[in-house]
Order: C-alpha cells, then sequence, then structure tokens
C-alpha cells in the first residue's frame, strides 16, 4: 500500500473539508458557537465566586466588566442569578449551534452518498461498452453499495474533525485567559498525545487500504459465483469455492481486528492521559494558586475539552479509514468520465439503409476479428449473419449498435457516419434479445411492461399470442403474475426467450436484434415467431445472428461469414443453388 505524506493527508483533509456541499455554513455555526462559548464560560467564575460567598475576584471583575454591555443591553441588573442565566444561555447555546452543526454535517453525508450512487449509476449507464467487459461487475456492486457510504462518511468526518479540533482550540484559548501555566502543561501533554494518534492513524490508514482491495476482491468472487452457481452447484465445486470464500474472509477479519484494536489502544490512551490530566489539577491546584471557583472553572473547561479532544482523536482515526475508500471512488469516477461513450448531434432516420464500409475491428492490434468487411442492412428487411463460432457474426451486432467503436474503416446510418450519431436516440428505437436473455426478478407481467409501461392487457396478450406463450400463462395458477424467479430461473430456457421477444414486440421497435434469441424454442414455436418477424417486415428492420440454419430460411439476405470476412450473401434459395460454403454449413448440420 502506497504511504500518504504528512503534506499530502493535510491537503486531503482541507479538499474533502471545502468538496462537502454547505461547508460554509458548517464554519459558521462553528464560529456562532466559538464567541458564545467564549462569553459564557469565563462568566461562570464570578458566579462561583459569589456561590462560595468571596469577594468577586479582580480576574472575575475582569470579565464581568467584558458582559455588562449585554447586561446594559438588556436592562438587566448583575446579581447571581442573572449571571448565571445568561452563562447558562450562552453555553448551552453555543452547544446547540454545534449540534446543529454536527447535525448539518449527518444529513449533508446522506446526501452525499446519494449523490455518488447516482453518479456511478449515470456513468455506468453511458460508459463505453468496451470499459464495461474490462471491468468485472463486483467491482461496480461495490462502489454503489459500500464505497459510495465510506467515501461519503470521509466528508463528514473530515468535518467532525475541523468542529471538534475546534472546540478544542476554543477551549484552550479560554483556558490560557485563566491559567497560562495549565493551559501550557495541558498543550505539552495533547501534542504527545496528537503525535502518537497520528502515527497509530498512519497504520490504520495503510490496513484500511489493504482491507478495501480485499472487499473488492471478495465482492468479484461473489458476483462470479452467483452468476455461476449452476454449474458450481452441479459440477461439486461449492465445497471448493466456500474455502477459497472462507480465506478470504478470514484474512478481512484478521484486517478488521487489528483496525479495530489500534483504534481502541488509541481511545484509551487518549481518555486515560485525559483523565490522569484532570486528577493532577486537583491535586496540584495550591501549587498552581488556584482558588476554588478557579478551580472548578478550569475542570469545567476540561471536563468539556477531554471528550472533545478524544472525539477529535477517534474521528481522525475514522477519517483515515475512509480516505482510501474515498480515493478509490474518486478513481472510479474519473476513470469513468474518461471513458464516456461518444456521442453525436445527428438523429438517424427511420427507414435508411445501415451500411458497413471495409470495416475492421478487434480487440487487440494484432487479433483482428472483423477483417475489411462490407455490408448493406437495408431498412424493412429481415438480415441474418451465420457462421462458425468465432466468425464475428455477434461483433457486427455490437457495432451497429454501437457498442465497438469501429478501428478502421466507417460505419454508414443513413447518411450519417456512426461518429455523428447520437445513439442515444438511435436506440429508443432498437430492441435486443440475446441467446441468454435479461429477465428482472418479477412477474411476467412486469417483464413485458418494462419495455412499454403504458401498454394494455390486450396489448400484452397480443405479443404472448405472436411468440406462442399464452397457452403457457393461461395454464398457469397465478397467469400474468407468476413469478419468473432470479433473472428468469423458474422458467424454461425457451420460455425465458419468448418472454424477452415479447418485451421486445410490445416496444414496438423499428429495428429488431436477434442474436440467437430462437435457440432453445422448439420448433412449432420458432415457426410462430418467425412469420411474426415476416408480418412485422414493412414498420421493422430485423437483424438476426443464427447457428441453426433453419431459423435464417426467411431471411431476405444472409451473410455467411468465416474468418471475420463475409464471403457469400444472398437468399436461403440462391445460397443453396450456389454449392458453396452456406450449402456445406446446411449439408453439415443436416447431417
Amino acid at each position: 500500500m502506497e504511504r500518504i505524506t504528512a503534506l499530502a493527508k493535510i491537503r486531503y483533509f482541507f479538499y474533502l473539508m471545502v468538496s462537502t456541499p454547505h461547508w460554509g455554513w458548517i464554519l459558521v455555526l462553528q464560529f456562532v458557537s466559538g464567541f458564545a462559548s467564549t462569553l459564557g464560560l469565563p462568566l461562570l467564575m464570578p458566579v462561583l465566586d459569589m456561590l462560595s460567598g468571596n469577594e468577586v475576584s479582580v480576574q472575575s471583575a475582569k470579565y464581568l466588566k467584558l458582559v455588562m454591555p449585554i447586561f446594559d443591553f438588556l436592562g438587566i441588573e448583575v446579581t447571581f442569578t442573572s449571571m448565571l442565566l445568561l452563562a447558562a444561555c450562552l453555553i448551552l447555546g453555543g452547544q446547540l449551534f454545534v449540534n446543529g452543526a454536527s447535525l448539518l454535517v449527518a444529513v449533508v453525508r446522506e446526501g452525499m452518498t446519494r449523490m455518488y450512487r447516482e453518479k456511478l449509476l449515470h456513468l455506468y449507464g453511458s460508459a463505453q461498452w468496451l470499459w464495461l467487459t474490462q471491468h468485472n461487475s463486483g467491482g461496480m456492486f461495490d462502489a454503489v453499495v459500500r464505497e459510495a457510504e465510506i467515501a461519503s462518511e470521509a466528508h463528514m468526518n473530515a468535518q467532525r474533525v475541523f468542529i471538534n479540533l475546534f472546540q478544542v482550540f476554543l477551549l484552550l484559548f479560554i483556558s490560557a485567559r485563566i491559567s497560562w501555566q495549565i493551559t501550557a502543561l495541558a498543550v505539552g501533554l495533547y501534542v504527545v498525545i496528537g503525535v502518537l494518534n497520528i502515527i497509530n492513524a498512519g497504520f490504520i490508514n495503510r490496513l484500511s487500504g489493504v482491507l478495501n482491495k480485499k472487499f473488492k476482491d471478495f465482492s468479484s468472487d461473489m458476483m462470479s459465483f452467483q452468476h455461476n452457481k449452476k454449474f458450481i452447484k452441479v459440477a461439486l465445486l461449492s465445497e471448493r469455492f466456500s474455502d477459497a470464500f472462507s480465506v478470504l474472509i478470514t484474512t478481512i477479519t484478521g484486517l478488521r481486528k487489528r483496525q479495530m484494536a489500534l483504534f481502541e489502544w488509541q481511545r484509551a490512551w487518549t481518555v486515560m492521559s485525559t483523565s490522569l490530566l484532570l486528577i493532577l489539577l486537583i491535586y496540584f491546584h495550591k501549587q498552581f494558586s488556584l482558588n476554588n471557583s478557579t478551580l472548578m472553572l478550569i475542570l469545567f473547561i476540561f471536563m468539556r475539552l477531554a471528550p472533545q479532544f478524544a472525539a477529535c482523536s477517534d474521528l481522525y482515526a475514522s477519517l483515515d479509514m475512509s480516505i482510501p475508500m474515498n480515493k478509490s471512488l474518486k478513481e472510479h469516477i474519473a476513470s469513468l468520465e474518461d471513458h464516456q461513450e461518444e456521442q453525436g448531434d445527428k438523429v438517424f432516420t427511420l427507414g435508411d439503409h445501415i451500411r458497413l464500409e471495409n470495416v475492421d475491428f478487434g480487440y487487440h492490434a494484432d487479433q483482428l476479428i472483423l477483417k475489411d468487411l462490407s455490408c448493406v442492412i437495408p431498412a424493412h428487411q429481415v438480415v441474418a449473419f451465420v457462421g462458425g463460432s468465432g466468425s464475428g457474426k455477434t461483433t457486427v451486432l455490437d457495432i451497429v449498435l454501437g457498442l465497438l467503436p469501429v478501428k478502421k474503416g466507417k460505419m454508414w446510418y443513413g447518411n450519417i457516419e456512426s461518429k455523428e450519431l447520437d445513439y442515444v436516440s438511435f436506440r429508443q428505437h432498437i430492441a435486443f434479445v440475446g441467446q441468454r436473455p435479461s429477465l428482472l426478478e418479477g412477474t411476467i407481467r412486469e417483464n413485458l411492461l418494462v419495455s412499454r409501461p403504458d401498454a394494455s392487457e390486450e396489448d400484452v396478450w397480443a405479443v404472448l399470442r405472436k411468440v406462442n406463450l399464452d397457452d403457457f400463462v393461461r395454464t398457469v395458477p397465478e397467469g400474468l403474475a407468476t413469478l419468473v424467479g432470479e433473472n428468469g430461473m423458474r422458467l424454461s430456457g425457451g420460455q425465458r426467450q419468448k418472454i424477452a421477444i415479447a418485451r421486445c414486440l410490445l416496444a414496438n421497435p423499428k429495428i429488431l436484434i436477434l442474436d440467437e434469441a430462437t435457440s432453445e424454442l422448439d420448433s412449432e414455436s420458432e415457426a410462430v415467431i418467425q412469420k411474426t418477424f415476416q408480418d412485422m417486415r414493412a414498420s421493422m428492420t430485423t437483424l438476426m445472428v443464427a447457428h441453426r440454419l433453419a431459423s435464417v430460411r426467411s431471411a431476405d439476405v444472409i451473410n455467411v461469414m468465416q474468418d471475420g470476412r463475409i464471403v457469400e450473401s444472398g437468399s436461403y434459395d440462391a445460397l443453396m443453388a450456389k454449392r458453396g460454403a452456406f450449402y456445406n454449413f446446411v449439408a453439415l448440420q443436416q447431417a
């Protein structure tokens, strides 16, 4: 873990303070509180003199003279009761302002947590697809759920360190006006404790950095376990994963115990040393020439100062615990902002052709997936891409969707080049169904209405008929209220694909993109859905990828791909008559 210098930590501390919303009001509340305490606490000295039956001392008279304008302004006679009431109002009022500042900080913290989470989700939604594929979903989950909360806590801790530190300096200032010798002794003690606490907080900071990385690993591993739970269970790998998780959990627990031990030891020596100071003051008060009223006031001040200093030390340690998460979240947000999807401002005209001209694409420069690929996707036609695994079929669809950037060549949407296209408006008219469609953990109705919340009951049943799913929905007891389970786990693969296709059709898209979307359907259901696509041809352009070549028999254009290139193109009958690559694919499947 990289060490942070004291100067860098101070800079980051002030950055956290001034980047907190309403930080100016927090300062104002502190200064008002300080002004009230500065007037109120010394006023207790003449009150204590009167309480003990002694004459008002010279020092007490000096403070009394300071607040006389307040009595004159209020028209109140100076008595024991009026002085005690004024002191109480100033001290309690000052404390209320301190509490108000702390409450404001807590409210701001919740607002910042919400802001961080909303910003992360927004940036993830508009991030480049390539960036998203290179960063696991566990990192996103950890950032939104855990890091966002702890990062906002860093702002709160910074503000509260300032609040408590301000109160400590204020009380020391008042103490110095009463007895500079005692104040010097206290400052010396607090400097020593402060240095020890800063050193200890550095250890806590480094442990927090390691702990944050372990939490990210744990979150990523849990997401992987969740996504592959069926394979893990069937392959009897649960025990192996449990053992791996147990090692990680043990490591995290050990780091947390070390953190808490350092935190509690710091709290212990801070409280013990300040308590010892109070005991010494009582025992040696005569050596410091303190009369009873002055001693009582000094003790009162230090009884308020000690918990403030202890809280300041605790909060500083907590700040060091939360700084690594704050830095991590800031880096995450900065990376997302640097990898936002580029958008043009030209709107695609529905009904225009889409063209790829001499397009190259590869995740690595020396490993191209598409090589000099050119094709036209005519509007209002069914265009299919077929070929062996790894030939580049799905990559073509992702490029059309704007998910993958063209490395070389050009992509045209009508007469708009890809870099000038407004992809947000383009995708508003697109529906996509993959081989493993994503369903929400809810009911069949809720999954269908995602694409069109205002759809009527008649519209819902109409699309269910189009995908040959209406009989199934009518036979289950709950009907449209049937729960599909997590990502549709309560349904068969074919039923999940039918719901996903029905959801797309309900949205009435202008471009429908299907990537092995009918691979798990029976022949009867696929025939019904293919007929639906044909009937909607006049109002919709359909792009499809299929391994099962019977699925593309009715396509207007079939592009046959091999090694990242289109080697044949034409209708089903024309390609079969040509007896080339497509003919060989069909023959191989039939065999």
